[in-house]
């Protein structure tokens, strides 16, 4: 356990996930924190919830059965699909995750 938290430390230090400027309306409400994870892919944070937003070309990326028209992806289970259709952008913990979660 402890070499796989190491490994995930290792790796999130590698990934590009800089803060951009917060206030995006989502589903979930007002932004509060946004990470951008690549170019059209963005986490947001909101006072109680939050998820991805997928720009409309990162969106056609995401497997036909797992896409969402609405181009969010709320963060508890849909985080996955997004992490299933962009491993490149997650650590191999958040990809077993995104597994377990996506067969779940």
């Amino acid at each position: 356990m402890a070499t796989e938290k190491a490994v995930h430390q290792a790796e999130l230090r590698a990934l590009d996930r800089p803060t951009i400027q917060a206030g995006a309306s989502t589903p979930w409400g007002t932004a509060q924190v946004s990470r951008r994870y690549a170019d059209g892919i963005v986490l947001h944070s909101t006072a109680g919830h939050g998820g991805f937003h997928l720009a409309e070309n990162a969106n056609t990326i995401v497997h036909a059965l797992y896409r969402n028209d609405t181009e969010f992806y709320e963060e508890d289970c849909e985080w996955a699909k997004v992490a299933h259709a962009f491993p490149d952008l997650f650590t191999t913990y958040e990809r077993r995750l995104a597994d377990r979660t996506l067969r779940d």
